[in-house]
């Protein structure tokens, strides 16, 4: 594994859990607006049918809450990987990284926030890259925990992972469900 594809993930990781939420807060109002169907002129539900859309959405929501927490597990552990090789820079060029990564902070917040030029932080960024790209896989892989390497990114042995909607680094990863 490569520092950057760490880092990589800790930057779009809130983004998928919003996403992950989202999916899980539409199938919620979906199953509200069946089970709450209107009656009938004869006082009858127009839900009687909808027994299999209500098990589909169940399910559908218990595989995303599962994701979610997949999702917030595997998110703890690049952000304490990336912490650690931070480690390895110097401290404004950690700095930086550990804004931009982990805190989603754009160059310029980044700049204002420290006291430099936008081009400085550009360039303290890039450098800092270069560094970690160099570092041994094994230094890095030693970052990280067994179960997340072997591609059990929750550590329960991929019983939360199915590839559906799952970024690309997830799919690659997860097991057959």
């Amino acid at each position: 594994m490569k520092a950057i594809e760490i880092l990589n993930r800790c930057r779009a990781a809130d983004a998928e859990l919003r996403r992950i939420q989202q999916r899980i807060d539409q199938r919620r109002s979906a199953l509200y607006r069946i089970t709450a169907s209107p009656m009938d002129a004869n006082g009858g539900s127009h839900a009687s049918g909808n027994h299999d859309k209500i098990g589909t959405l169940e399910a559908d929501i218990d595989t995303l809450k599962r994701q979610l927490t997949a999702r917030k597990r595997a998110k703890q552990v690049e952000i304490a990987a990336a912490c650690a090789l931070l480690d390895y820079l110097d401290a404004a060029s950690s700095d930086i990284l550990y804004r931009y990564y982990v805190l989603g902070e754009t160059a310029a917040v980044i700049a204002a926030a420290c006291g430099y030029q936008d081009g400085t932080v550009r360039a303290k960024k890039a450098e800092a890259l270069k560094v970690l790209a160099e570092m041994d896989s094994a230094r890095i892989d030693a970052t990280l925990p067994g179960w997340y390497l072997r591609g059990d990114k929750d550590g329960s042995n991929g019983s939360n992972f199915g590839s559906v909607d799952l970024p690309k680094w997830q799919e690659r990863d997860a097991p057959p469900v």
